[in-house]
């Protein structure tokens, strides 16, 4: 996996949200993981497939 790049189109918000402005499809799609974790438990995962389709008319 990679960690999420740091420019102006990916905004990820307090409460989880992740925001993916002027989506590019060969950048943007792909399988999303988010990993969180409290201090003493143990990780917990969840994933997400993107499919960038065409433009909405």
């Amino acid at each position: 996996g990679r960690r999420l790049p740091t420019n102006r189109r990916q905004q990820v918000f307090p409460n989880g949200t992740l925001l993916i402005e002027q989506v590019q499809r060969h950048e943007d799609e792909g399988v999303y993981v988010c990993s969180a974790r409290a201090a003493d438990s143990p990780a917990v995962d969840g994933s997400l497939k993107i499919t960038v389709k065409g433009k909405l008319f």
